[in-house]
Formats: C-alpha cells, sequence, structure tokens
C-alpha cells in the first residue's frame, strides 16, 4: 500500500499519458492512462479596490486586496493578488490572520494558494495568480480596528519569507473599521 506522489512538469502540454511503473531493472508495467489538463494562466494584473505592492522574499509580490467588511458572527471574504516574480521550486503556505490592536488572532486560514489547489511550485515567472479567501469570524467579536496578517511559510521547517526585506515575515494591512 505504498503511495508515490509524482510532479509532472509545469510545462507539460496538455493531453493524455501512459502512467508506467517499473522496479530496479525489471520489466516496465503500464498502469493505465492518466489525462493532464491545461493550466489556465494569467499574467494580467486585475484592477482590485486596495492595490499593494509587497514583495515576499523575492519569489512573489502582492499586487493588492479587496475584503468585505468585518461583521461579527458574519464570514471575512478577502481577495488576494499575487505575481510571481519568478518560478519557484517549493511550495509555499500563505497564511492570512485576522488580528485586534493587541495582535491577538481572532480568525485564520493558513494552506496553499486556491485552498492548496494550487502550489506556488506550479507558478511561472510573471504569472499573476488570485484567490479568494473565508474568515470564519466569531460571534462574540468585539469592535474595534483589525488587522490582516499576511505572510508565506515552508510548512517543513516554519520559516518565513521576508517582506519588503523586512525579516519578520508578515505584511500588515490595516483595515477600516466598520
Amino acid at each position: 500500500d505504498d503511495r508515490y506522489r509524482v510532479r509532472l512538469p509545469r510545462d507539460l502540454p496538455a493531453g493524455v499519458y501512459d502512467l508506467t511503473l517499473r522496479v530496479g531493472s525489471g520489466p516496465t508495467v503500464t498502469l493505465g492512462a492518466i489525462e493532464v489538463h491545461a493550466l489556465e494562466r494569467t499574467f494580467t494584473a486585475p484592477t482590485l479596490a486596495h492595490p499593494i505592492r509587497a514583495d515576499f522574499g523575492e519569489r512573489m509580490q502582492l499586487l493588492g486586496y479587496e475584503a468585505t467588511a468585518i461583521r461579527a458572527g458574519q464570514p471575512l471574504t478577502v481577495t488576494l493578488a499575487w505575481r510571481a516574480l519568478r518560478t519557484m521550486a517549493a511550495d509555499y503556505t500563505r497564511f492570512v490572520h485576522l488580528t485586534d490592536a493587541t495582535g491577538q488572532v481572532w480568525a485564520q486560514v493558513d494552506g496553499g494558494p486556491r485552498r492548496g489547489q494550487y502550489p506556488t511550485s506550479l507558478w511561472m515567472q510573471d504569472e499573476v495568480v488570485v484567490e479568494q479567501l473565508t474568515l470564519s469570524l466569531p460571534d462574540d467579536l468585539p469592535p474595534g480596528p483589525y488587522t490582516l496578517r499576511v505572510g508565506f511559510y515552508l510548512q517543513s521547517d516554519g520559516a518565513h519569507l521576508p517582506v519588503n526585506g523586512e525579516e519578520d515575515g508578515r505584511l500588515d494591512i490595516h483595515l477600516k473599521e466598520k
């Protein structure tokens, strides 16, 4: 019951391919066919309500964001637009935390971009990746100013990418009080 994850080249053309297996110098066995779908890529930045230019470890850049109103017990929807500054070999985990003025985290979403379905290792240089996240806000969320804390880290060792050259590894986006 061994499982293996095979990473296909990011530039592999769409099509049907034979999946084969060979152990050591033994015979090659065809396991079946797999269909590879083309990735839809865009290289044009969208127009967002709040443009930003924040560099994350010289790997990606946050181009802008949009966020719905902050209301206790209601979901907070955040849209982020990223540009890949280069092609990356690693899969970075993105985090978005909603914090109050004391730094307490009230809601968070950590994971791969686009709900883990579009890892950073698939991004091509200059590609624009837009993702929409939903943070569940608690019913007892007090009124006040809030900050979206955004960043990337490696799951394997927790190392955060610096933001705009700062080693704290996070970008604080101050939201207006609602």
